[in-house]
């Protein structure tokens, strides 16, 4: 650890629209996919960031 410093953790958030739409075109997938895929997407982030919301608070705990 840095002299006078701390260690901040990162914090997950969702994946940008903009990243699903160009990997999308890249793999050739439709605007419904697409948009299926995003919808998913978004989704598993939420509850990822709802998981690690819950660890972060046992740790403060």
């Amino acid at each position: 650890m840095p002299m006078g410093g701390t260690i901040i953790d990162g914090r997950p958030g969702v994946i940008p629209w903009s990243a699903v739409q160009r990997w999308a075109e890249y793999h050739g997938l439709t605007w419904s996919e697409m948009a299926l895929l995003d919808r998913v997407l978004l989704a598993m982030d939420i509850v990822y960031v709802r998981h690690w919301a819950a660890r972060t608070e046992e740790k403060v705990s």
